[in-house]
């Protein structure tokens, strides 16, 4: 089976909203059913098809090889090549070439401002996505000068035609206040709506809104809800969010100690520092006296 990341990036090949795009070849529907089953002649198949220029398979191919799993060796630069040959049948392909161009992860140098022009082409097929990325670039000023007004607005675009990450990226400007200002409320909105789509960030940033009473009353129960989705999805790094959570709720009675929530606060410090040991200093001593208590009451 391969990772969720790279069956969602294969899922959308046919989902651009607003695209009006071929439907799969058959051939393709039954090699990617195989690959979801776990069928190792769907590997093959895939392949195949996308050697022939099949643009769905030679985008899920690519969308494999970039993360790994289910086969497929991680190879970025081949991605970026399959994604280059399906852009023109293919929106979404022809968004993550673009990043591929944005970011350098064929190996070249990372190259903006051929970027803007990409993400405005695929923008033009109405693919989203590409609307918030060019938005993005804007108000970075990465790639030509800067237009934050008009680079909120193509975001803000995206995100009201129901783009998951342009809804959390419009979250976040109004969260941060730097180019609109700060308007907590506002934020909420556009992160609660990519939460509903199962958005990671959305859910690692709203659990910290309501961690923090930021806005909202404070909602620890909330907000642990939120990091554990976003930790299942690939934020590795809520980790240490859901240990202090758990510690909170450890300690939450004076005098008392519960038991299921110290265990909870163990395991989880125990994966942070296993993930990343540079937090051993701040975080060692907490764990130390968890395991203390934990001895005492063996």
């Amino acid at each position: 089976m391969i990772p969720a990341l790279v069956l969602a990036a294969g899922l959308l090949v046919s989902s651009a909203a607003g695209v009006d795009e071929p439907t799969a070849s058959p051939a393709y529907a039954e090699a990617k059913a195989r690959l979801v089953a776990g069928d190792p002649a769907g590997k093959p198949a895939l392949e195949a098809l996308a050697a022939a220029g099949d643009p769905d398979a030679q985008t899920l191919v690519a969308s494999a090889s970039f993360v790994g799993g289910g086969g497929f060796s991680i190879d970025k630069a081949r991605s970026c090549a399959l994604w280059e040959q399906a852009s023109k049948a293919r929106a979404l392909a022809a968004h993550l070439h673009a990043e591929c161009v944005e970011r350098g992860y064929d190996g070249r140098p990372r190259d903006p401002t051929a970027a803007r022009g990409l993400y405005k082409a695929v923008a033009d097929r109405g693919f989203s996505k590409s609307k918030c990325a060019l938005g993005n670039l804007l108000i970075l000023g990465q790639g030509g000068p800067a237009d934050p007004e008009r680079g909120l607005a193509l975001c803000r675009e995206a995100a009201q035609a129901g783009d998951a990450d342009a809804q959390t990226d419009v979250g976040d400007y109004y969260l941060r206040g730097k180019i609109v200002p700060r308007d907590v409320g506002e934020a909420r909105t556009w992160y609660e709506k990519a939460v509903a789509q199962g958005q990671k960030n959305a859910h690692m940033t709203l659990g910290q809104i309501y961690w923090n009473g930021d806005g909202v009353p404070k909602d620890n129960a909330r907000a642990a809800a939120l990091w554990r989705v976003a930790y299942a999805k690939g934020r590795l790094d809520a980790d240490q969010f859901l240990a202090d959570e758990a510690f909170v709720r450890a300690n939450a009675v004076k005098g008392q100690i519960n038991v299921a929530a110290m265990d909870e606060a163990i395991d989880w410090y125990q994966k942070v520092l296993a993930r990343d040991p540079s937090l051993s200093e701040k975080l060692r001593p907490r764990l130390d006296l968890l395991l203390k208590i934990k001895a005492a009451r063996s």
